[in-house]
């Protein structure tokens, strides 16, 4: 018979770092979390009417009231659903570890992976979905006369005049982070700073952002019972956008996580454990809550270069 669930602090805080630190993961970069107080409400969507239409303010004559102005704003709802999943440590799996601890973080890690897997799966349809402004390359980049810097600025250039951002965020998936690392028109910039490889800050730099995330998830792309087939989750897929973790919803940003943790205890992040026993078979089930929505918050902060690879 089960006890009662208990909100566990110490695994929710573990499996908030271990979700943060996944590096190789784009969702938590493009698509922020704002703890939200309900599971569904209605929020305010940035539109490019803020950037251009300005009122004049004239100036206040002595004992009139001041103009009032307020930001044009579009809206949508979020309705969080609860993505969460149950894994069970047997005490005799249990007891092979010298610190009980250990056992239930690398328990609460594996799930954690488990959850920001299927985020990933998500924020990838939506960043590269048919909201976000997409084109692609007419020269593909591991062409000889391709031109990545020129492409990626045009791109800065196109989120600026939509939203008065410059993109400060790059999605680069591993095979074209690779084949940018060794583009000539890269190595012709980065040979004259210092020596040794070009890494994700450098490269940052060099294409004008504040970070790229090398997105290296992989999935199984076989159908459930056929052998194994590897897949890289982005594919070639680029992503540029102005991204913003402010709690503030009218201030502009290419995408949120809405996270309710109503129910659980927890304040902050967007994964809660509760833990409970189980005495048959005798077992310690950490459960894991990740109730959420992602939410494309104004598609203008953003673009998408599709098919940037020929091969």
């Amino acid at each position: 018979m089960k006890s009662n669930a208990v909100f566990n602090h110490v695994l929710s805080r573990t499996a908030s770092q271990y979700a943060v630190n996944e590096a190789e993961y784009a969702a938590a970069a493009l698509f922020p979390v704002f703890n939200a107080a309900v599971n569904a409400a209605r929020f305010p969507v940035w539109l490019k009417d803020n950037l251009l239409t300005v009122p004049i303010i004239k100036a206040r004559a002595p004992g009139a009231p001041y103009e009032r102005t307020d930001m044009v704003l579009d809206e949508d709802t979020y309705a969080t659903y609860d993505y969460g999943i149950e894994l069970p440590l047997d005490d005799r799996q249990k007891a092979i570890y010298a610190s009980a601890f250990e056992a239930d973080k690398g328990k609460v890690q594996r799930g954690t992976r488990i959850l920001m897997l299927n985020k990933e799966r998500r924020a990838y349809q939506l960043a590269t979905g048919g909201s976000v402004p997409s084109s692609s390359p007419v020269t593909k980049w591991d062409a000889e006369d391709s031109d990545p810097i020129g492409d990626v600025k045009a791109v800065v250039e196109v989120i600026h005049d939509n939203c008065g951002m410059n993109p400060n965020i790059g999605i680069i998936p591993r095979d074209v982070f690779n084949v940018l690392t060794e583009h000539p028109k890269i190595t012709e910039k980065f040979k004259y700073t210092r020596g040794g490889n070009v890494t994700a800050e450098i490269l940052a730099a060099i294409l004008g952002l504040d970070r790229i995330v090398v997105a290296g998830a992989v999935q199984n792309a076989a159908a459930e019972g056929q052998a194994i087939s590897v897949s890289k989750l982005w594919g070639d897929s680029v992503v540029l956008a102005y991204s913003n973790a402010t709690m503030d919803l009218e201030s502009p940003t290419f995408g949120r996580t809405f996270a309710w943790a109503g129910y659980t205890g927890a304040k902050s992040g967007e994964i809660a454990v509760m833990s409970y026993r189980e005495e048959n078979p005798p077992a310690t089930i950490h459960q894991l809550k990740h109730d959420v929505q992602e939410k494309i918050a104004a598609a203008a902060c953003g673009y998408h270069l599709s098919n940037v690879l020929a091969a």
